[in-house]
């Protein structure tokens, strides 16, 4: 064996360690994010990480819903995006932190439906053990339809139809229980 085969032996084995070692850092991370989100599942993690987000903006990531009824009726009214940004202040989201910019920049220019399904998806498959999580998620769909809808002395309801369309896609996407919480709340009990 000649001086070359040896260096490219060395080569080659210090190629290896560098990649288990960069292995071990992603599955740490995602490991990490999986905790962020409240699940034990990596593959849940590495659904979630494909969809951008990371460690430092998986606490927004149940908000998702939320800013698809924002979104209902075309464009995020004002009430509804001081809605959110109290739900990121309560959580302790400061801003400017990834997390935050991540949130402003879905109320700034609404996201493809491909995307909300697919986080939806997603979603459904992290709170699919927790049904209390799926209807508190519901609950703060709720709070955000609601906050620009109550007219003069709130004599309309406050809830539009596409809002409403809307809450019932987050439901159907959320699973049986949510669907369940939405017909619920809608005073639907059939």
């Amino acid at each position: 064996m000649d001086a070359r085969d040896e260096d490219s032996g060395f080569d080659e084995r210090s190629a290896t360690r560098t990649r288990l070692e960069r292995a071990a850092v992603e599955l740490a991370a995602r490991r990490e994010l999986a905790r962020g989100l409240s699940t034990q599942s990596i593959s849940l993690a590495e659904r979630v990480e494909a969809l951008g987000f990371g460690v430092e903006t998986a606490q927004v990531f149940d908000l998702l819903p939320v800013i698809h009824v924002a979104w209902a009726d075309g464009e995020v009214q004002r009430q509804e995006r001081e809605a959110i940004m109290r739900v990121l202040e309560a959580r302790d989201v400061q801003q400017g932190s990834p997390a935050y910019v991540l949130v402003d920049s879905l109320l700034e220019q609404r996201p493809a439906k491909e995307y909300f399904d697919e986080t939806l998806a997603v979603l459904r498959d992290i709170v699919a053990d927790n049904n209390r999580r799926a209807e508190a998620l519901v609950d703060l769909c709720f709070v955000i339809a609601e906050a620009h809808g109550a007219g003069f002395l709130n004599l309309r309801d406050p809830i539009d139809a596409r809002e409403k369309q809307a809450l019932y896609e987050v439901a159907e996407a959320l699973g049986e229980r949510a669907h369940t919480w939405v017909k619920a709340k809608f005073g639907e009990f059939s």
